[in-house]
């Protein structure tokens, strides 16, 4: 098993929270990788990534973020601002004796670290967004401005689902009670799904509510389904939901103010892996933010849905491992 049950540990970080993170030691040689995952999801996302890093030699941290899985998930929203969730892995980081690493996320992750490379440059070698890009704090946040902007290039609200989870005070039972079809609509076999029937207003709930049940995607083995829908149905979105809900409150927005402008470039080597059929985190809208704030970018794309590293786990492998051994031997 690429991530034994064993391997995970808690640790209660400085303000009191509670996080379950896996752990591998790798060779004193080689860099730790930081892992962190999105939304509806938990450490689990990366199984794969750890099963081929690994064997490379590479040490491994993969937590279970704020919200999801055995971290705790508190419903206060003040406690997921993103200052603080990045003090958090810090806690981490330095309960594994780790100074430096290599951060890589996906989704919601990406959010979290794009803020690590804000509040700690000092703490990483380089840092790996796949789907979502780096997200800058000078960027403010309209939700009504947002999907208004998407339909008007897109053609479609990108982010109308957003609503559902934050606005919605009964989007968790809906989601725990049409699980099948929130499960093959979040995780989709085709990734033209969101835009009719996740990105829309709206859209979700009448999706959920129809009971409608999409064909089940390849890369998922009957494994990864029972292990997701075990994690999320045991422990519930309602603290995940969270990760939305600062946006849209503008607590994000008052929480990055604090981020001076110097602090707001990457000078450290970024990567992108850039999935061309997400029709939500579409690559376009990111790379031109970060192409003026990463000077030192490397874009892969990948002709995949959101969910790049269980889709073709080879090809994102390959990639990544080939730009942090790039980096590795600059830095020598």
């Amino acid at each position: 098993m690429a991530m034994d049950p064993t391997s995970f540990r808690q640790l209660t970080t400085r303000r009191g929270i509670n996080y379950s993170y896996f752990v591998s030691t790798g060779q004193s040689s080689s860099p730790t990788l930081l892992l962190l995952h999105g939304f509806p999801s938990t450490a689990y996302d990366w199984h794969l990534q750890v099963q081929f890093f690994a064997k490379e030699g590479y040490g491994i941290i993969a937590p279970d973020l704020l919200g999801s899985g055995k971290t705790d998930k508190p419903l206060d929203p003040l406690l997921y601002k993103q200052s603080e969730m990045s003090k958090d892995i810090i806690d981490i980081l330095d309960a594994e004796n780790v100074e430096k690493a290599i951060a890589i996320g996906h989704d919601w992750g990406c959010a979290l670290v794009s803020r690590l490379a804000n509040y700690f440059p000092e703490r990483f070698i380089a840092f790996a967004f796949l789907a979502v890009g780096y997200m800058p704090p000078s960027v403010p946040f309209d939700y009504e401005a947002a999907l208004a902007i998407t339909k008007q290039i897109l053609g479609y609200e990108a982010y109308g689902y957003w609503e559902f989870f934050v606005r919605d005070e009964e989007a968790d039972q809906i989601i725990k009670d049409h699980w099948e079809s929130f499960l093959t609509l979040s995780y989709p076999s085709d990734p033209t799904i969101w835009r009719t029937h996740l990105c829309p207003r709206g859209g979700i709930k009448a999706h959920l509510l129809s009971g409608d049940i999409a064909p089940s995607p390849s890369y998922l083995t009957e494994t990864d389904k029972k292990a997701i829908s075990t994690a999320i149905l045991s422990g519930g979105l309602k603290g995940a939901f969270n990760w939305y809900r600062i946006m849209l409150d503008g607590i994000t927005d008052s929480d990055d103010k604090q981020i001076s402008e110097s602090r707001q470039t990457i000078t450290q080597p970024v990567f992108f892996g850039a999935a061309n059929r997400d029709y939500v985190c579409v690559p376009a809208l990111a790379l031109a933010r970060m192409k003026e704030f990463c000077p030192d970018l490397t874009v892969k794309e990948f002709d995949l849905g959101h969910w790049v590293q269980l889709e073709a786990p080879e090809e994102v492998n390959r990639e990544l491992a080939a730009w942090i051994q790039g980096v590795t031997k600059a830095k020598l």
